[in-house]
């Protein structure tokens, strides 16, 4: 049986979250622009054997839609959610960039072991993919286009078609001030800022203790493995080739056997 439920942030914001399955709570992050439905063709596998607590974030699905919205707000989301719903810290699981939030939770001790689907910690690659598209982005009559354009970019049209079609439709009828606050340094092409983010970011990696799993379908910059290793080298990383950003709905079988080897060990 799943249950809704909703939890407010210390800043005011009301998270709301689907809460559905077994005893052992794993929290699910979603990327930009989707929201908590999008992790259905893995929790719908996985939820008679685990506590599945998917998170709309703020700015999402049927969460607040006011902004301003910035990651260490969606950090916020999900520290009022576990504060809700878990005993002890969860598992997490992020994909893009709730894989972001997902690396900080478990950095900080907000949650325990983690999984990052596909989220690069280094942001300087995908940030000149944005700031090339910045000028339609902030055109509201082009915004939705150029978003597709980016997502297409990272392998969206890899995803077979019902999942496919639901995520174009999300991505159609997002709210452009979400994308515009969140990616605001890499829309500006804020060196300063984004150097400054990804020295925080592999402070970040640093300082996980706890196990992660950091899954990619796709390469990313070169050296990016090695530098994650040498940040952390208790990170275990893997590129599951071909298979694009959204690897987990291109073959969520895979990633649900991933996952369960991944809990177990």
């Amino acid at each position: 049986m799943t249950t809704v439920g909703r939890a407010v942030t210390d800043d005011g914001y009301e998270i709301v979250y689907a809460d559905s399955g077994g005893d052992k709570p794993v929290v699910w992050l979603h990327g930009i622009s989707e929201d908590r439905s999008s992790w259905e063709p893995v929790t719908g596998q996985l939820a008679p054997e685990l506590r599945c607590i998917r998170i709309d974030f703020r700015g999402h699905g049927e969460s607040s839609h006011h902004g301003p919205y910035e990651v260490t707000g969606l950090v916020s989301d999900l520290a009022a959610v576990v504060g809700a719903t878990c005993t002890e810290p969860p598992i997490v699981v992020g994909h893009s960039l709730g894989g972001m939030v997902a690396t900080i939770g478990a950095a900080t001790g907000l949650t325990g072991p983690a999984v990052c689907i596909d989220q690069p910690l280094r942001l300087r690659t995908f940030s000149e993919l944005v700031h090339s598209l910045a000028p339609r982005l902030r055109d509201p009559v082009t915004f939705s286009d150029a978003l597709m354009e980016e997502k297409i970019a990272l392998g969206m049209d890899r995803v077979p078609g019902p999942t496919f079609r639901e995520l174009d439709r999300k991505t159609r009828s997002s709210d452009p001030d979400v994308v515009l606050d969140i990616w605001k340094p890499m829309l500006d092409g804020d060196t300063e800022v984004i150097d400054a983010a990804d020295m925080m970011l592999e402070q970040f990696v640093r300082e996980i203790n706890v196990p992660y799993l950091a899954l990619h379908g796709q390469p990313a910059e070169p050296g990016y493995e090695q530098w994650l290793r040498t940040a952390n080298p208790t990170v275990t990383f893997e590129l599951w080739e071909g298979l694009g950003h959204w690897l987990h709905l291109v073959d969520p079988d895979r990633f649900v056997d991933r996952f369960r080897q991944f809990i177990a060990e």
